[in-house]
């Protein structure tokens, strides 16, 4: 007998190295957890996966359908109660004093299939990594489905091997990647990218977590699943059993290597490729 949504949902986060692999992306974030019935649960920080693991417990995580997003934003995370009335405070002073903690922000571009269809997201997401690899390769990117559509991810987009991190406000960042993206959009005629998401304040969905519109699995993507894919494939079911039949299913390949690039080091940085494509307008604006 096939096995209803939600009970895949059970099956697929109770897996542990599922949940380490969320615990090691949530890392150093905010993370939320949005449930069917509105309730959310915000700020998560752990230092090990056994109190990661008391999070998913306490809040009840396990057991409910629910949406995980985690901040683009790179924080010092202050460490939350597990006391419900204590936790809705120190939330509320955690968002009041939210930049305080903030370090620094990666690149994300979200490739929307709400106004078009998975096709067009994905069409342009191919033209978008092929921009990058033909013109680009010392930057390193991920790339992950989100449910219908598809992410393009730079993690420490600023980092760069050998040389000092750029003196760049979370601000400016912000600022420069809507910019950046922009021009990117329209350079390559990329009709899905959302340039409706650069705040400081922005949520993304988690890789490996399940989007619970479409019930499919934000598995990352390569070169090879990019060209033969098949959306299908990536139905919570179906990823169920090809866990289940295949337990190193999530430490070889493009799952291995998104993980490793959370905290990429690059040849140049982002703002070098903007600079190449354009000129120096970005510094000579005084942006």
């Amino acid at each position: 007998m096939s096995l209803s949504k939600k009970d895949c949902f059970i099956r697929y986060y109770t897996k542990e190295r599922v949940q380490e692999l969320i615990g090691l992306l949530g890392r150093n974030r905010e993370m939320r957890f949005a449930g069917l019935s509105g309730l959310w649960c915000v700020a998560l920080k752990w230092n090990d996966m056994k109190t990661f693991r008391i999070n998913l417990k306490r809040f009840g995580l396990l057991h409910n359908e629910f949406i995980i997003y985690h901040s683009l934003m790179r924080l010092n995370m202050p460490l939350l109660s597990l006391d419900f009335l204590k936790r809705k405070e120190e939330v509320k002073k955690f968002n009041e004093n939210f930049m305080n903690y903030a370090r620094s922000y990666d690149l994300g571009i979200d490739f929307d299939a709400k106004d078009y269809d998975t096709d067009t997201a994905l069409n342009d997401l191919r033209d978008l990594c092929g921009f990058f690899d033909k013109n680009f390769r010392g930057i390193k990117y991920n790339v992950k489905l989100s449910g219908s559509g598809f992410h393009f991810e730079v993690n420490n987009p600023f980092r760069v091997a050998g040389r000092k991190d750029r003196n760049v406000s979370v601000e400016r960042q912000v600022a420069f990647f809507e910019d950046f993206v922009g021009m990117l959009r329209d350079m390559l005629l990329l009709k899905t990218v959302d340039l409706r998401i650069y705040d400081k304040r922005r949520i993304w969905k988690m890789a490996f977590s399940i989007d619970t519109k479409s019930y499919n699995v934000a598995l990352p993507l390569d070169r090879n699943r990019l060209d033969r894919f098949d959306i299908r494939e990536y139905a919570v079911g179906n990823v169920v059993d090809r866990i289940e039949n295949d337990r190193s299913f999530f430490d070889k390949g493009v799952f291995r290597d998104y993980v490793a690039n959370v905290n990429a080091v690059h040849d140049y940085d982002l703002m070098d490729v903007y600079e190449e494509l354009i000129g120096k307008k970005w510094r000579k604006a005084g942006k």
